[in-house]
């Protein structure tokens, strides 16, 4: 089979790591991958458009000469709207959002959705599609591994957040409201909340900037507990990862988090704040769960590891990948 993409991985962020893994797996089975004007002769058998791309001329071309296309779809562009980022940002985001549903209706000849979340926030007012599937990520589950056996919870004991920029009202809330534990965060920082903390730091949070994909094992290590910051998540890697590591999460519930985490964590309601307004969760009870956790680390962990295994392995994903791009 010769499987194209409209580009290459990207170095940063969830979309080039969902992408990586793919064709590494595929590239084991001895199948060819391909990029946009970077092949001669053959034309590609199919189409895995990951999110959007602006490379629309060369899709409508392979959709003629017979090219499957197959559509992985995210969540939608829409902290753009409430968070003042300049007329120039919020026109982009909705520019780009016209785009990805334009591929999805016209194009594709199946639709991968990253979640239920994510199925439901692109089809609220329109028909599904006929081919739609629902694939969570992946993470490779051997080399994310619970490396906590021997570690002291008095002293070795952590709050992690990975993400790919903090920003928000609900994040810069949930970081303020925990005081009794150390949290590390790893991402980058919005100049919002970089001007809070500068101006009133908190010694317990600790911003470590952005951090590699093949350093984030390595941050997972340990008695630790995962934070999630973002606000509707479709489909984070980083709490799939953090699972597989068999570190407990600990988030609001929008977005796909709690049908990810299920029983690996504690998920608390939102509250009263809309989370599509950006609107700040109830962040009362956080620290209650983060030392409920704590107090049955062993049983929350093992549960971690378990749903990971169960529904987040790299070889389930890549199966129902491969079904559904060798059947079309």
């Amino acid at each position: 089979m010769i499987v194209a993409f409209p580009h290459k991985p990207s170095l940063i962020g969830g979309p080039g790591s969902f992408q990586l893994l793919l064709e590494k797996k595929l590239l084991s089975e001895k199948h060819t991958i391909v990029y946009a004007g970077d092949y001669h002769t053959k034309t590609p058998d199919v189409v895995l458009v990951v999110g959007g791309t602006r490379k629309l001329l060369w899709l409508i071309k392979l959709k003629m000469s017979g090219t499957k296309i197959v559509h992985r779809l995210d969540g939608k562009n829409w902290q753009q709207s409430i968070i003042s980022d300049g007329l120039y940002i919020t026109c982009k985001s909705r520019i780009v959002n016209w785009l990805i549903a334009g591929i999805k209706v016209f194009l594709a000849d199946a639709v991968i959705y990253q979640s239920n979340f994510v199925l439901s926030v692109w089809n609220s007012k329109k028909k599904l599609n006929n081919n739609h599937y629902v694939i969570y990520n992946a993470a490779d589950i051997d080399e994310f591994r619970p490396v906590n056996k021997d570690l002291n919870l008095k002293t070795d004991f952590t709050i992690v957040c990975v993400e790919g920029t903090v920003n928000g009202i609900p994040a810069l809330n949930i970081l303020r409201s925990i005081k009794s534990f150390s949290v590390e965060v790893y991402g980058n920082v919005s100049k919002e909340i970089f001007r809070i903390f500068k101006q009133n730091p908190q010694s317990n949070i600790n911003f470590k900037g952005p951090v590699s994909r093949t350093c984030i094992k390595h941050k997972l290590a340990g008695s630790k507990i995962f934070l999630n910051l973002e606000t509707n998540p479709a489909c984070p890697n980083s709490v799939i990862e953090s699972l597989s590591a068999g570190v407990p999460v600990i988030g609001f519930d929008s977005g796909s988090l709690k049908e990810l985490v299920g029983d690996a964590g504690i998920i608390l309601p939102y509250g009263k704040g809309n989370p599509w307004r950006l609107e700040s969760p109830d962040t009362e009870e956080i620290e209650f769960a983060i030392i409920k956790i704590k107090n049955n680390y062993k049983y929350y962990s093992k549960k971690a590891r378990l749903r990971a295994k169960r529904l987040f392995s790299l070889d389930t994903m890549y199966l129902k990948y491969k079904n559904i791009l060798f059947d079309l």
